[in-house]
């Protein structure tokens, strides 16, 4: 059985329409922040110190969010606060974007965990990736096939846009040499072409068999890429 791919054309607005930012709020100081009672500091350092988040009940999660300012003495955290945030809203991203800018610095492999699409925001992933620029080209080589998972999906979610990470590492030779650009490359394209098989002809733009005609998934052979593609 085949279905039809459906078209929506929405009329073009008489004017233009800008999309504004949530406005951040202050972050508030470290240093005048309230000593918490020994009973919730130990709480909060226990939750802190999870590897994760799984697990975390809902009563955690509001803990780790109504403390999330003193959270930020332990700095590996913040992947925990962000996803205990009530919401992700549009109303929501001021204090989320706050919070984030505020924040030291994460370890690369610490920010790792920002690219997760539990963390559907361009800021957050913008932020992540300039974390993880510090690593040593050994690290990212380590990462790559997270991150190649990272830009194969972001990029069927976001087809007109480019991907964060894949930007850092093919426009900027200086921080990432030919060699890891080459690999991602390659990784991602071996990532694409898999995907290949599982989607609907009409929406599949990465294999030049698909791109050329609406063939059945099915018959897709995923040749190499074009010469021209990695010279």
């Amino acid at each position: 059985m085949t279905s039809d791919p459906l078209q929506v054309d929405f009329p073009s607005p008489a004017v233009d329409v800008l999309y504004v930012g949530p406005q951040e709020r202050p972050s508030p100081d470290p240093n005048t922040l309230e000593e918490l009672d020994p009973d919730l500091r130990r709480q909060v350092d226990k939750l802190c110190s999870r590897a994760s988040t799984f697990g975390l009940t809902r009563a955690d999660r509001q803990l780790l969010w109504d403390q999330r300012h003193h959270c930020r003495a332990y700095t590996h955290s913040l992947p925990k606060v962000l996803a205990s945030a009530p919401s992700w809203d549009w109303g929501s991203m001021a204090e989320i974007h706050s919070l984030l800018h505020h924040w030291p610095s994460l370890q690369p492999v610490c920010a790792l965990e920002l690219l997760h699409s539990k963390f559907a925001d361009t800021e957050v992933r913008s932020v992540a990736v300039s974390w993880i620029e510090s690593s040593s080209d050994d690290e990212l080589a380590d990462y790559l096939p997270q991150l190649v998972q990272v830009d194969s999906v972001y990029i069927h979610t976001h087809t007109h846009t480019h991907t964060h990470t894949g930007n850092h590492f093919v426009s900027d030779s200086e921080c990432f040499p030919h060699p890891i650009s080459l690999s991602l490359f390659f990784w991602l394209f071996q990532a694409l072409k898999f995907e290949c098989h599982l989607r609907m002809p009409w929406s599949c733009s990465y294999c030049p068999e698909h791109r050329a005609t609406s063939v059945s998934p099915t018959t897709c052979t995923g040749e190499s890429p074009p010469t021209e593609l990695v010279a």
